[in-house]
């Protein structure tokens, strides 16, 4: 009898431990931030179970180039981990660079923003060949250029954009041509298709 009594309380011990609300609950670990909706508001919107992967292709003319980050938040910071490698078209991995924490409510970085104003070249699914990429678990959208100049175009503003997060990483060069003046220079060689010799020259 003893022996029973010692065996139901054990079953009921183990019984209130499975029912413990506070473990294995699914809710911990839940997010309510949703890629496409809230990609423009990242810094503020994802939580700390959320993943997100950046793609960019700075390949152009004589430049060649790829980006990889992955974005992850730790309590009110988000930590960007950069890597690089040197040809879109290589076999060889990518290459760590650094990581950078910043805070939920930097204003500096303003990555937000980019995606924002070059919202009009978002695709729900991928083409040949996108330009920038962001996914986040089995969401994911692309966004593509039209042509040599918006290609340009579209990598200055990423540069520019990008510097402010890591002013003295040489990939981000095409920042270089964020004064006004000077990306007017070069958009107008971009269209008269000197853009090769005007690099050359810079490079």
């Amino acid at each position: 009898m003893k022996k029973l009594i010692i065996s139901i309380l054990i079953l009921n011990i183990i019984l209130v431990g499975c029912n413990n609300p506070t473990r294995n609950n699914d809710n911990l670990t839940k997010t309510n931030f949703n890629l496409l909706n809230d990609y423009s508001n990242f810094q503020k919107r994802m939580s700390e179970s959320d993943t997100i992967l950046v793609w960019m292709n700075l390949s152009v003319c004589i430049r060649q180039g790829m980006e990889k980050f992955i974005i992850t938040k730790e309590m009110d910071s988000l930590n960007i981990l950069l890597y690089f490698k040197e040809s879109a078209f290589s076999d060889k991995e990518y290459v760590e660079q650094k990581t950078i924490k910043i805070s939920e409510n930097d204003t500096t970085w303003n990555f937000g923003k980019f995606l924002t104003e070059n919202k009009y070249r978002i695709k729900s699914k991928e083409g040949s060949s996108p330009t920038f990429s962001m996914r986040m678990d089995t969401a994911k959208f692309y966004f593509y250029t039209d042509g040599l100049a918006d290609l340009n175009r579209f990598i200055i503003e990423y540069s520019i954009a990008m510097r402010r997060l890591d002013p003295k990483n040489p990939i981000y060069i095409m920042a270089d041509f964020a004064d006004d003046i000077e990306k007017k220079i070069i958009l107008r060689l971009i269209a008269r298709g000197l853009i090769v010799k005007f690099q050359q020259n810079q490079l």
